[in-house]
């Protein structure tokens, strides 16, 4: 009985199925390829409508991808070729797929080159109908390639394959553990960015993935992103990896946890808090296993650049056991890279030799405290300049404190309004003086050269006793100085 109540078009869908795979299981055995190229196609129409319409198989009915499968598994490898070249592999991606497995890899590029066509332009519905033979495709591209002595040749067709697996590449595909472990293993990190950058937010068995692969492609993306020193986004993956839910600890997420330990440090300058989806038990076996480096952890956090130089030395034999060196390099470097920024909390600016010694490169990694604090101001990482008094003379460097806090911002908005309200006070009084009397008779009399009238040693007597004025010049000057005091009088009084 059909889920969805159609049985008639089930019945259709399903009867066409079986014939063409009866008509297709014929024709192999005859040998009549172009037979079996006609069944093959009529079987692939059937199965798409079928995964848009899902039904309920009956009682002792084959999957239809089995008799797909069947078909394939009875042909002759010889008409491999003349089934490829007369299939488009955007439209029958699943027969390419299938036929290439069966294909033998005797001429390694020529196999690639038919696997790359494919991936180019595979159809994504076609792709997930045989997810589970994906996942082997994709071991055997990476065989093909390393057995053609070019293991970079698979990684083409591996990104192609796993971006076109479906319309936004979210899907977490069997191909997507393989993909990133060929980047790393090659060394071609900047290749998987397309990838790694896109976020696998569907996770589905029914595509043949497991959480193994999606815990690998996590832990490897995490290995890649390290090695292009992209540290945060390094530091959520292997969180992911961690995370997965499997009890006991797999070996990848015990190795994952010591360089997610390493990465904190590099990221935050501390371990930080385990995410709560972890396992309580997986976490207190995740920190017994990685307690050398929860040690190295906390040198680290106590800024004693002797006890750190002493736990390293100490780690050293289990830092290259774990192939974890490198990334405690990176780790000591972002402890000297701490240690010289937090010069500016004290200090305006400091001669080099001054920073030499609060600087230590005590794993003799050949940088510089001059060039180290070049490449931070280069980065942005501090806020300095190197100031050179001379070519001979060490240089000085000086900070420069760009650093606002929301404290800072307020009281530097309160002087702001402070110094508006004030400016707007000083305008109105401005005009408000402007507008008297008083400054209206004072500037007048400026204006003539007679100095001010109320003032003692200028005036009005001075002015006629230095210059021979005219007497009506006179005479206006004291009915104006006489007008002006009986209304400042007659004010006074109002008052």
């Amino acid at each position: 009985m059909a889920l969805n109540g159609d049985s008639g078009a089930d019945d259709a869908r399903r009867s066409a199925l079986m014939d063409a795979a009866a008509a297709a299981e014929a024709a192999s055995a005859d040998g009549a390829t172009d037979a079996v190229l006609a069944a093959l196609k009529d079987m692939v129409l059937p199965l798409l409508q079928q995964r848009a319409k899902p039904v309920r198989r009956r009682d002792n009915e084959p999957r239809p991808q089995t008799a797909l499968l069947g078909v394939h598994a009875r042909l002759d490898p010889a008409d491999q070729d003349e089934i490829l070249a007369a299939m488009d592999p955007a439209t029958w991606t699943a027969c390419w797929v299938l036929a290439l497995l069966s294909r033998p890899a005797g001429a390694p590029d020529e196999w690639l080159t038919a696997a790359d066509r494919l991936c180019a332009v595979a159809d994504a519905d076609q792709l997930q109908l045989v997810a589970a033979q994906v996942h082997h495709f994709a071991d055997m591209v990476v065989a093909t390639a390393a057995a053609a002595g070019r293991p970079a040749a698979a990684l083409q067709p591996l990104r192609s394959l796993v971006l076109r697996f479906s319309a936004d590449g979210s899907t977490l595909s069997p191909a997507h553990a393989q993909f990133a472990a060929q980047c790393l293993a090659t060394g071609r990190y900047l290749y998987a960015t397309g990838v790694l950058d896109r976020d696998v937010t569907v996770f589905s068995n029914k595509f043949g993935v497991t959480y193994l692969d999606h815990l690998l492609y996590h832990y490897y993306g995490a290995q890649i992103l390290a090695g292009l020193r992209r540290y945060g986004d390094a530091e959520a993956f292997l969180a992911i990896t961690i995370s997965a839910p499997i009890s006991p600890p797999s070996l990848s997420q015990v190795e994952a946890y010591k360089k997610h330990v390493l990465l904190n440090l590099i990221v935050r300058g501390k371990i930080a808090p385990a995410s709560r989806l972890i396992n309580e038990t997986t976490l207190h076996t995740l920190k017994t296993i990685g307690r050398p480096y929860e040690h190295f952890a906390r040198a680290f956090e106590s800024g004693d650049v002797n006890a750190l130089q002493t736990t390293a030395e100490q780690l050293r034999a289990i830092f290259a056991a774990d192939a974890n060196e490198g990334l405690v390099q990176q780790v000591l470097m972002a402890f000297r890279k701490r240690q010289l920024a937090r010069l500016p909390n004290t200090y305006v600016s400091v001669p080099l030799a001054y920073a030499e010694r609060v600087d230590s490169d005590f794993m003799a990694s050949g940088v510089t405290t001059e060039g180290l604090l070049q490449q931070m101001i280069d980065a942005g990482e501090l806020q300095a300049q190197l100031v050179y008094r001379s070519p001979e003379a060490q240089p000085v460097i000086l900070f420069r404190d760009t650093k606002l806090t929301k404290r800072h911002v307020g009281a530097l908005s309160a002087k702001i309004d402070a110094v508006r309200l004030l400016n707007e006070r000083m305008i109105a009084l401005d005009r408000a003086v402007g507008m008297s009397r008083e400054y209206q008779v004072n500037r007048l009399y400026q204006s003539t050269g007679a100095g001010s009238m109320l003032s003692g040693r200028g005036g009005l007597a001075a002015v006629m006793a230095e210059t021979d004025l005219d007497e009506d010049v006179i005479q206006d000057s004291r009915s104006m100085a006489a007008e002006y005091y009986r209304n400042d009088e007659s004010d006074e009084m109002e008052d």
